[in-house]
């Protein structure tokens, strides 16, 4: 291992600011998930990129829901929850829920399960969920919910990435061609 090495000059006075701290988070990629429910016989969705896994036991997935948006208190009333996965390609879904809210699910296939879980058709995968536990974290909520039940599609399409405020794609080639991390997971 390398000897850490120390600035030699600290660094600028304005990386905590809200601005250049908000570029260094948009330079992490993450996933781009449409997050759907039924209220009051309506489909209420939004686009989530901080969606991901928990857990294996109870089988757990989460995201962080901002508590500025004005569509994520509305999901919250849901009493099952829908995640869809989007894959590269699906821009014009993702594109979609930048509409009103009344107008998001108009053009897009998708299905209401009998939880009031709502999934998109054409996802890569999609998760069933019920509400598990929703915990206050600063200006957003960890939303935690128990997957009941998913549809991964046959396909092998690579999931769209957020990265740097735009929707991206991943590269075609595998850093290291070998299945240990894969095996990993399996043990």
């Amino acid at each position: 291992m390398g000897v850490p090495k120390l600035l030699s000059t600290p660094p600028p006075a304005d990386a905590m600011t809200p601005g250049a701290l908000w570029r260094a988070f948009r330079r992490i990629p993450a996933g781009v998930t449409v997050a759907a429910t039924t209220v009051d016989d309506r489909s209420v969705g939004m686009v989530v990129s901080s969606f991901t896994f928990v857990s294996m036991d109870p089988p757990l997935v989460g995201f962080f829901g901002d508590d500025r948006s004005t569509t994520f208190p509305a999901f919250l009333e849901g009493h099952g929850w829908g995640f869809s996965v989007l894959a590269q390609g699906e821009e014009e879904v993702a594109d979609a829920f930048r509409r009103p809210v009344e107008e998001r699910f108009a053009d897009l296939s998708y299905s209401v399960q009998s939880s009031g879980a709502v999934l998109l058709d054409d996802a890569l995968i999609g998760f069933d969920t019920a509400p598990h536990q929703v915990v206050p974290t600063g200006d957003h909520r960890l939303v935690l919910a128990e997957v009941s039940n998913y549809v991964m599609r046959p396909r092998c399409d690579r999931p769209m990435i957020y990265y740097e405020g735009r929707l991206s794609r991943l590269d075609q080639r595998p850093l290291i061609d070998d299945d240990h991390w894969d095996r990993f997971w399996d043990e």
